[in-house]
C-alpha cells in the first residue's frame, strides 16, 4: 500500500470512529460540587481530545471521570476517597452525574466521589454489569509501575496468562511509531504479584521481539517502546463499550511517532468498540480531531476549571502554542483596502488564521502578482481589486472584487452621508457634527479622506473607519456580496 493510501486508510479510520456507536459512552459530565471544577455540563464525543495549558486541568478531568465511573488514581493528581497508598494524601473530591448511552438508551448516576472506590464501581456494576470499566494510561502510571513491575518481574514470567504474536500490519504500526522493525513480537499478560490468600493478582504485559535473531524484551527496551506496548496491551484488555483515556500518548516519543501512534489506537478503539479520551498538547496529536470534537480547558472565576467546546482551529491552535503558517495570501489594492478586507471578515466572524493580506500599491500590481504567485503550490494565493474593477475580476485566475459598486473609501462615505443620523449615534457624535466633518470630502482624493474625517470629528482613524464599514455591512446586498466573497477566499473547518 502506498503512502496516500495509507493516509486515506487512516482518514477512514478517524472517521468511523467518530460515527461509531459504543454499545456504552459517555454522553456528559455534569460537575454538581467540587472545589476545582467550576459547576458545569461536559459533552463528550466517541472521541474527544482535551488541550489546554500546563495546569489548565486535563489530567484532573481524565482523573475525575475515572473516580466518578468507581476507579481511584493511583499516581498524582490524586481523586477520590478511599486508600491512595500515602496517609496523608487529600483527593480531589465532589459530586458529579454521569450521563451514559448504553443500547441507544441512556442511564444515568450521581456520584459522591469521596465514598470509597468499591461503593462507586458498585453503582456502575448494577448499572452496567462488571465487565465495564475505564482505563487510564499515562507516563506516571508506567512510571510508578516500575518501582515493583521487575521487584516480581522473573517469577511473573514463569506464569503466562495469556499470549499472542502481533501481525504483519501490527508490526508496521510499531514500525512507523518507533522506527523499529522486528521480524516477530510476542505479547504476553503475566501475573505478577497477588493477595496473601491468593485470591487475586495483578497483571502486566512482556513483551519480546526477535530482529535478526536478535531478542529484546522489557528489560532492554527503551521508555519509548515501553510506553507504545503498554498502551497497546490496556487496549487488548477491555470489553466493547469501555472507556480509554490517555493523557499526553506523545510521552517518550519522537515527534514522528505522536500520529502514528494515535492512529494505532484509533484503529483499535474502533476494532474494540470503545470510546476514546485523549489529553495531550501534541499538535500532531491533534490534527487527527475535528474542532467540533476538542475541548478545551482554562481557568474561570476564582480559577477554577471551565470545560469549552473549542470555536475554531486558531483557538485551539494558539492555545496549545502552534504557530500558525501562512496558507492564504490576499492582494489588495493599498493600505486602506486591506483594513477593509481585514474588517469585512471580523464582522462576518470569519477564521482568518493563516491569511496574510497583502496590499500590492495598484490594481495592475494585484493582477501581476497574482499570476505570478500562482505556481506557488503551498498556499492559496488570490487577488482582490476594488469595487470599481469589478469588470476585471476573472474567478478562473483567482481575480476577485470587494463588495459594493465603488472604491471602498467613496462606499463607506456615501453611505455616511445617507445615513448620517444613525452613523454619527454610532460614533458619539452630533449629526450636524458628522455633516460639518464631511463637508468638502470632494476636494480630496480618496485615499485622503478618512484621514480627514477622523481628525475633523476628535476620533482613531481605525475606530471611525471600522464603525462605518460594520453599519455599511448591515446593508443586505453588501452583506451577501461580502459573504460570496468570503466563502471564496475563507478556508473553514
Amino acid at each position: 500500500m502506498n503512502s496516500a493510501s495509507q493516509q486515506d486508510a487512516r482518514v477512514k479510520v478517524w472517521s468511523r470512529l467518530m460515527a461509531s456507536n459504543p454499545p456504552v459512552w459517555v454522553k456528559t459530565v455534569r460537575v454538581i460540587e467540587s472545589a476545582v471544577f467550576e459547576r458545569q455540563e461536559i459533552h463528550l464525543e466517541k472521541a474527544t481530545c482535551i488541550v489546554g495549558s500546563h495546569g489548565a486541568g486535563k489530567t484532573l478531568l481524565l482523573r475525575l471521570i475515572e473516580a466518578a465511573l468507581g476507579s481511584n488514581s493511583r499516581t498524582p493528581p490524586f481523586v477520590g476517597g478511599g486508600s491512595h497508598f500515602e496517609p496523608d494524601v487529600k483527593p480531589l473530591t465532589g459530586v458529579v452525574e454521569l450521563v451514559l448511552s448504553v443500547k441507544g438508551g441512556s442511564v444515568s448516576a450521581v456520584v459522591d466521589l469521596s465514598t470509597p472506590e468499591r461503593e462507586r464501581a458498585a453503582i456502575w456494576t448494577k448499572l452496567l454489569g462488571p465487565s465495564h470499566w475505564p482505563t487510564f494510561v499515562s507516563s506516571a502510571e508506567l512510571a510508578n509501575d516500575f518501582i515493583w513491575y521487575y521487584q516480581q518481574f522473573s517469577s511473573g514470567v514463569d506464569r503466562p496468562v495469556r499470549a499472542r504474536d502481533f501481525t504483519p500490519a501490527e508490526r508496521t504500526a510499531v514500525r512507523a511509531i518507533l522506527g523499529r522493525t522486528y521480524d516477530s513480537i510476542r505479547m504476553q499478560t503475566i501475573l505478577l504479584d497477588g493477595s496473601d490468600d491468593g485470591q487475586w493478582f495483578s497483571q502486566g504485559p512482556y513483551v519480546t521481539a526477535v530482529s535478526d535473531g536478535v531478542v529484546a524484551d522489557n528489560t532492554t527496551f527503551s521508555l519509548g517502546e515501553l510506553w507504545v506496548y503498554r498502551v497497546l496491551w490496556e487496549l487488548e484488555r477491555l470489553q466493547p463499550g469501555c472507556l480509554f483515556m490517555m493523557d499526553e500518548p506523545e510521552s517518550f516519543l519522537a515527534l514522528r511517532g505522536h500520529r502514528p501512534l494515535v492512529d494505532e489506537v484509533a484503529r483499535r478503539a474502533l476494532g474494540g468498540n470503545l470510546q476514546l479520551l485523549i489529553a495531550t498538547h501534541s499538535p500532531q496529536v491533534l490534527s487527527r480531531f475535528p474542532v467540533a470534537s476538542v475541548r478545551v480547558c482554562v481557568r474561570g472565576p476564582g480559577e477554577k476549571v471551565v470545560i469549552m467546546k473549542a470555536e475554531s482551529s486558531e483557538q485551539v491552535r494558539r492555545i496549545v502554542g502552534m504557530e500558525v503558517p501562512v496558507e492564504t495570501l490576499i492582494l489588495v489594492e493599498d493600505e486602506f483596502a486591506a483594513f477593509f478586507l481585514s474588517e469585512i471578515f471580523a464582522c462576518l466572524g470569519l477564521p482568518v488564521a493563516g491569511i496574510e493580506i497583502v496590499p500590492a500599491a495598484g490594481e495592475g500590481n494585484v493582477k501581476s502578482g497574482v499570476r505570478a504567485l500562482l505556481r506557488v503550490s503551498r498556499i492559496r494565493v488570490f487577488g482582490v481589486l476594488d469595487a470599481d474593477q469589478r469588470h476585471l475580476a476573472d474567478e478562473s485566475k483567482n481575480l476577485y472584487s470587494l463588495p459594493g459598486e465603488f472604491d471602498p473609501e467613496k462606499e463607506i462615505l456615501d453611505f455616511a452621508l445617507k445615513n448620517h443620523v444613525s452613523v454619527a449615534g454610532a460614533l458619539g457624535r452630533t449629526p450636524e457634527s458628522l455633516l460639518a466633518a464631511l463637508d468638502g470630502h470632494l476636494f480630496l482624493d480618496h485615499q485622503y479622506w478618512p484621514r480627514r474625517l477622523a481628525v475633523d470629528l476628535g476620533l482613531d482613524q481605525r475606530y471611525v473607519t471600522s464603525v462605518l464599514v460594520r453599519l455599511w455591512l448591515q446593508q443586505p446586498d453588501r452583506r451577501q456580496q461580502a459573504h460570496e466573497l468570503a466563502v471564496a477566499l475563507v478556508k473553514t473547518d
